[in-house]
């Protein structure tokens, strides 16, 4: 028993000793290694930044900047289009009913022309018998010369670069430019669904999808008609490829019929979104279909508003007026 213990008492020295030797040579050897550290460290230079670096650094922050910024404004457009109380700065109706307003929507504002009266006449035009029309100053021109007044006029549609109608454009019954069903395309006009607004006989407006237009013009048998896209309304609802924070800006026409039938013309004063334009139609007009005729390039003629511009560069128009 005695010598058992003598042995445990042997191992348990022998084990310290190996480990105070190991931890004393790991001691020597970890200065060792941290002076070598030293010495290493000190003949590393220290790096300097590279030029290229720097500006690829500035370059990425000036886009997040950026994009940050654009943010934010969008952010900002959407709060001013939801949040700004809906007024209405200018109203003129006139005897019969038909009525020239001024309106504030969404934090913009809008020149309408809403024809109540079949008194008045409505028609779209783009050519004379001998001469292209153009502008809605040569327009103006050309009905007074025939003794008529007009009240009202804006561009209707798109249009070629050689001023032709894109798309469906009837005049005084007759067919001047075909149809175009096609669903593909450059542009605005092939936005889907596009549509067409058209007179029948009896002057009363329509606006529906060129879809439904193929399927309903024999039994209407339009007397104006003109085609454009894309809808902004369709159905009651807002055409499904237009969001709020849409950063595509840019004075806006259009035309809407409302809950009662009546034409509704209407042209921003200041860029905005589709989203917008066609909210407007669709929350103060309750339209439940309203066409996109143009954008930058559109001007409109609203005599009792005093708007008077009567520039442009244009395939067909749209032109309301009173024979004298």
């Amino acid at each position: 028993m005695n010598r058992i213990l003598i042995i445990i008492s042997i191992f348990f020295l022998t084990s310290t000793l190996q480990a105070q030797t190991e931890k004393e040579e790991g001691s020597s050897s970890n200065e060792q290694s941290d002076k070598e550290a030293v010495v290493l460290e000190d003949s590393i230079p220290t790096p300097k930044p590279c030029a290229a670096d720097l500006a690829s650094a500035k370059k990425e922050i000036a886009a997040l900047s950026k994009e940050l910024k654009e943010k934010e404004l969008r952010l900002a457009r959407i709060k001013k289009s939801l949040g700004t109380p809906t007024s209405v700065e200018q109203e003129i109706r006139d005897s019969l009913g038909n009525m020239a307003s001024k309106i504030h929507f969404g934090g913009y504002t809008f020149d309408v022309y809403h024809l109540a009266s079949k008194e008045l006449e409505i028609e779209l035009f783009w050519r004379d018998k001998k001469t292209h029309l153009y502008s809605l100053g040569a327009l103006k021109k050309h009905l007074e010369e025939q003794g008529k007044e007009l009240l009202f006029a804006c561009n209707a549609g798109m249009y070629t670069k050689e001023r032709l109608p894109q798309g469906l454009f009837i005049q005084e019954g007759k067919e001047r430019a075909p149809l175009d069903a096609r669903t593909e395309g450059y542009g605005n006009f092939y936005l889907q669904p596009n549509g067409v607004f058209m007179l029948d006989k009896e002057g009363t407006g329509h606006v529906m999808t060129t879809k439904k237009y193929l399927a309903v013009k024999d039994s209407i048998a339009p007397n104006f008609a003109t085609q454009s896209g894309p809808m902004l309304v369709f159905d009651g609802q807002i055409n499904q490829h237009f969001f709020p924070g849409s950063t595509n800006y840019n004075i806006r026409n259009g035309v809407g019929i409302d809950a009662e039938g009546n034409i509704v013309l209407v042209i921003s004063n200041e860029p905005l979104n589709l989203h917008t334009f066609a909210r407007f139609f669709k929350d103060y007009y309750k339209c439940d279909n309203a066409l996109y005729l143009d954008g930058a390039i559109s001007k409109t003629y609203i005599k009792d508003l005093g708007r008077e511009q009567m520039g442009g560069k244009f395939g067909p128009m749209i032109g309301v007026y009173l024979s004298k």
